[in-house]
């Protein structure tokens, strides 16, 4: 459940729900649900989703990704912001997002969250 409210946190969702329950809403609102499916499991790359997220490897796009590479971005937005350079509130925008990606990345590993679930349906006439 910590997960799932730092992912509405961070992502600034109201709140998720599985998608059973969106595939019943699709039939409460009176579709006809033709496909539902995840597409993250679809076969295609051979990095996960969250991989991204997490920020494995020796590269600068996955440094900053990485804990350390989030802690150093986030102290560095505290110094701007102390400086001015910045408008306050900067940093705690990067702490949201930092919990909200740290979230997304544990959901994914775990296998309880997909942003990929497609759902196809048709409105009888």
């Amino acid at each position: 459940m910590q997960v799932k409210r730092d992912i509405e946190l961070g992502q600034a969702i109201q709140d998720t729900i599985s998608t059973t329950d969106v595939d019943i809403a699709m039939h409460k609102v009176g579709f006809e649900l033709l496909e539902s499916r995840d597409l993250a499991d679809q076969v295609g790359p051979a990095i996960p989703w969250y991989e991204p997220l997490v920020g494995s490897g020796l590269s600068l796009a996955s440094f900053r990704s990485s804990r350390v590479g989030r802690s150093v971005t986030h102290h560095s937005l505290r110094v701007l912001e102390a400086l001015r350079i910045l408008p306050q509130g900067a940093s705690g925008v990067s702490k949201i997002l930092n919990v909200g990606a740290s979230a997304l990345a544990e959901a994914g590993r775990l296998g309880i969250f997909t942003p990929m679930h497609f759902v196809l349906g048709r409105k009888p006439a």
